[in-house]
């Protein structure tokens, strides 16, 4: 491997564990994402549970509720989109980490390369040391 050849993998490395560290970031975030939508999920339910019964006109129960039902449609329709997101980010950040053994052994051999580079070849009684 040349000198430049093991510059370029210790970039390629570097660029790959920010990549790990930027989908770990991503998945850990919609997860959290996805846990707020299910509380919020279930405060509308309640809300809607709720509903009848108030001291308000039979019209004024009905147009919350259906409020209300269409709040909790359109929650579940984000939170299906953030198990989506979920689901691409957990893959993406399991095959970076699937790709960990072949990285760290590149990133072996290019410092390896790279130190060897260091000290300049020298020619000494007759032979290149």
């Amino acid at each position: 491997m040349d000198f430049h050849g093991a510059e370029r993998d210790l970039e390629r490395y570097d660029e790959w564990k920010k990549t790990v560290a930027k989908n770990k970031e991503e998945y850990k975030s919609f997860k959290e994402s996805a846990r707020d939508q299910r509380e919020y999920i279930e405060v509308l339910k309640m809300n809607l549970e709720e509903t009848p019964g108030s001291q308000k006109s039979h019209y004024d129960d009905t147009v919350r509720s259906d409020l209300l039902k269409t709040d909790i449609k359109r929650a579940e329709e984000l939170l299906g989109s953030i198990n989506y997101q979920i689901q691409k980010y957990g893959v993406y950040y399991e095959m970076s980490k699937g790709k960990k053994k072949d990285m760290e052994k590149m990133r072996e051999r290019a410092k390896k390369t790279l130190e060897e580079k260091k000290e300049p070849d020298r020619y000494i009684k007759g032979e290149w040391r």
